[in-house]
């Protein structure tokens, strides 16, 4: 609410005589905090003296440091507001550390996310990075998820401004995750947004437009014309980086669709340009030079520089492109000549920026004098204060002595009417009283149900929740099923195994077989498999992919590994419908093939694998060794000229070991946002080689559990490891 410098002075006038009548230290604080918000409309001076005083006051009451700390927040927004930064980061650091001293981690990681934005603010990124970071760590002790999504988010915003998209990725998938822990969309939808902004600078367009696709729901629900128009208008310029023009129309027609229904000028315009481009990309110019004019006539009528200098510049080049250079050479100059006034209005808003900066310094510097000043007065207010009580005190006594004495003389029947008048009032006053009793007992009532009706709703809440997890427990009791047996894999091999779902099912997958050859001999099959995603989704895919592997080994009959993975990828393409739609969902797997060698003590292990390695210890050299897998996925993007999956193969002694794995342990982060990455795995699995076989599971389930100390798991985790017994072939 606005209030007039009058009506302002007028309130700080009231309030200063209330100073007189407070009773309590708490109430002087609670007039300071007046005074301090009704001198803003006089002086910034002014209320931050109130306020500060109000602070003074706080401090000399015991065990008060919790309301202490947010009057000192409180001058922090006043100081923001005003545009005193040193200061305003000065009194947060300070509340921080009364914070600390009073064991309240809440507010202490408060005051330090303040003191984290004005460093952003300031475009001080470093020391933002600093105090959000202990901020964040304190949140995370205390578990205070809410506080953790606002940090994670702000130090991506850090990490975005300075171009380091990676690690910026890496806060804002924080944030998310933080926030849907909370159901808090508003802030997923942020998340959503920022991410999908990461891709699209680094080219990355698939990606960003299943970002952007998760906002439509929510602006749809809640109504918001302008952001669904946003995030459609994204969407259609997505598909037009992608060449992809009709989709790239179908997105942006629904953006301006719902911009006309918001009449907000400078959306409308932007569209019609973004659509005008679509259609110069399709060389169809007569179309393109129509949405440019639809433009113009929005830019016209707000006077939007931009969309008018960009409307400018593409009928210029489509003129040219038509040979029309007189038109094309007049919107040229329109657009340089809106451009240069663009320029002067930049160059007058810097201007005004640095004497705005120079008048901020200018006021902190008399601060220091001003505050003696005030400081001053307020002493001489004070003492007159004291004089003025010390009179009224004087009179006050003088006139109830004068009172007392003509009661006295009064005679009984006025003071009968005094007993009546006064019996009246109190009369009056007890009904006042009983009306607001019952006031009070119907807001009870009103609390009471509903509290009731959110015990309700958090009962239907948890039972879904129940439902819904013990579905997918069945689920992970199903797909758990689907695996192998341990008595099936150690009818072949001595092995051990790891595998570590991220939640409660699995898009990683391992299987095993056993099938008689041409010779009468058996060739033995085992495969590792990680599908797109993880949970549900990924789970989903195990399920399909273990199907069609199955069928290609047990029903089709196919030997060679290469050939079992062509054959699987074209029917994932067939199922999924990936040629006609944008699915990209697939899988990496790596399958090796058991058979017998001519060589005595023998055998041939025939490996291929889709963006998956094979790696093995062998006797003979004492060494570790890795064999990379084709670099392609199974599913997904299809383009010309993709690689082949071939066969390697080679041949081992029954002592060898084979190591077959998910990309899951390789990329499981530490506290420092490193992976633990191949060059390590291969190191720790030389380093325990001439352990006992059955401790090298714990030995590399140890390292990895140190590496990952408390940050969370980022994948599946799965790895085998093989040695092929005696007679299994």
């Amino acid at each position: 609410m606005y209030f007039s410098a009058g009506f302002a002075q007028t309130s700080v006038d009231s309030l200063l005589l209330c100073l007189d009548t407070c009773s309590s230290k708490q109430s002087e604080i609670n007039v300071f905090q007046e005074l301090a918000g009704a001198a803003v409309q006089i002086s910034f001076d002014s209320s931050i003296y109130y306020q500060k005083e109000a602070i003074e006051t706080s401090k000399s009451i015991k065990n008060n440091s919790v309301q202490t700390i947010n009057l000192m927040l409180d001058l922090h927004d006043i100081y923001s507001y005003c545009g005193r930064f040193n200061y305003a980061t000065d009194i947060a650091k300070e509340a921080s550390q009364i914070a600390k001293n009073a064991n309240d981690k809440n507010l202490e990681a408060l005051c330090l996310h303040k003191v984290g934005n004005i460093f952003y603010f300031k475009s001080e990124n470093e020391q933002a990075l600093e105090y959000y970071s202990k901020a964040l760590e304190i949140r995370q002790d205390i578990h205070d998820t809410l506080g953790m999504a606002a940090t994670t988010s702000n130090m991506g915003l850090i990490y975005l401004a300075a171009g380091l998209w990676d690690d910026a990725i890496v806060y804002f998938n924080r944030a998310l995750e933080y926030d849907k822990a909370l159901l808090n969309f508003e802030g997923v939808i942020n998340s959503y947004l920022n991410i999908a902004s990461i891709y699209h600078s680094k080219g990355e367009y698939d990606s960003a437009i299943i970002y952007i696709r998760n906002t439509f729901l929510y602006w749809s629900v809640n109504n918001d014309k302008h952001n669904l128009g946003m995030s459609y208008e994204n969407m259609g310029v997505l598909y037009m980086e992608k060449k992809k023009n009709d989709a790239a129309l179908m997105y942006l027609n629904k953006g301006l669709e719902n911009y006309k229904s918001t009449k907000v000028a400078a959306n409308i315009a932007r569209c019609y340009n973004n659509i005008a481009g679509v259609y110069y990309n399709m060389e169809n110019y007569d179309l393109a030079l129509k949405y440019t004019d639809s433009s113009l006539l929005y830019t016209e009528k707000s006077d939007l520089k931009d969309q008018k200098i960009t409307s400018y510049e593409a009928k210029s080049k489509i003129y040219s492109f038509q040979n029309k250079y007189d038109s094309a050479y007049k919107y040229l100059n329109l657009s340089t000549l809106y451009s240069d006034t663009i320029s002067q209005d930049e160059l007058h808003r810097k201007l005004a920026d640095n004497e705005k900066k120079y008048e901020i310094h200018i006021m902190e510097t008399e601060m220091k004098t001003k505050d003696l000043e005030l400081e001053k007065k307020n002493l001489e207010i004070k003492s007159r204060r004291k004089s003025l009580l010390m009179l009224e005190i004087f009179i006050s006594i003088f006139v109830i002595l004068s009172i007392f004495l003509v009661i006295i003389s009064l005679k009984n029947v006025k003071a009968n009417k005094l007993l009546t008048s006064q019996n009246e009032l109190i009369n009056k006053q007890n009904k006042e009283k009983e009306h607001y009793i019952e006031k009070v007992e119907k807001t009870l009532n009103l609390v009471t149900e509903a509290n009731v009706k959110l015990e309700q709703q958090k009962k239907l809440l948890n039972e879904k929740n129940e439902y819904i997890e013990s579905s997918i427990r069945y689920a992970s009791t199903v797909q758990n099923a689907s695996l192998p047996l341990k008595e099936v894999i150690s009818k072949y091999f001595d092995y051990w195994l790891i595998y570590y779902p991220k939640d409660i099912v699995s898009g990683d997958f391992y299987m095993c077989y056993a099938r008689e050859n041409q010779q009468n001999t058996k060739d033995l099959y085992f495969i590792v498999g990680d599908c797109t995603g993880h949970g549900v989704s990924g789970a989903l895919m195990s399920m399909i992919s273990m199907r069609l592997i199955d069928r290609a080994i047990s029903e089709l009959k196919l030997d060679s590994p290469a050939e079992i993975l062509s054959t699987v990828e074209k029917e994932i393409v067939i199922a999924l419908n990936q040629e006609k739609s944008d699915n990209k969902d697939g899988m990496d797997v790596v399958i090796c093939k058991f058979s017998e060698a001519e060589a005595k003590n023998s055998y041939d292990v025939t490996f291929a694998g889709a963006k998956l390695d094979l790696v093995y210890y062998c006797q003979n050299d004492k060494e570790i060794k890795r064999i990379k897998g084709t670099r392609r996925s199974i599913g997904g993007a299809h383009y010309e000229n993709m690689q082949e999956y071939e066969n390697q193969i080679i041949t081992m002694t029954k002592d060898n070991i084979l190591f077959l794995y998910s990309d899951g342990i390789l990329d499981q982060s530490n506290k420092a946002r490193k992976k633990f990455g191949t060059k390590r795995l291969l190191k720790t699995l030389d380093t325990n080689i001439n352990k006992p076989f059955a401790e090298q599971k714990d030995l590399l389930a140890n390292s990895l559990s140190d590496w990952q100390g408390d940050s969370l798991q980022r994948d599946d985790i799965t790895f085998v490891a093989l040695k092929l017994k005696n007679g299994a072939i």
